[in-house]
């Protein structure tokens, strides 16, 4: 958090059957034109790189719980 905005991010995880997801949730709020100027060239680019990071983050999980 600054002056320009504050973010918060959360993670879920889902097991079913055997499955594990892992979802991610983000919540901006901007709170002036700095805020909202950097958050419109940052919000592609998160779109593309969360899915990577949560693919990492699941397989990194996925082997600290193996026997």
């Amino acid at each position: 958090n600054d002056v320009h905005l504050d973010f918060r991010t959360s993670l879920l995880i889902i097991e079913e059957q055997g499955r594990k997801q892992l979802a991610i949730s983000s919540y901006v709020d901007t709170h002036n034109l700095l805020g909202r100027l950097y958050f419109s060239i940052v919000r592609p680019l998160h779109r593309l790189i969360a899915p990577a990071m949560l693919k990492m983050t699941l397989r990194r999980l996925e082997r600290m719980t193996r026997p």
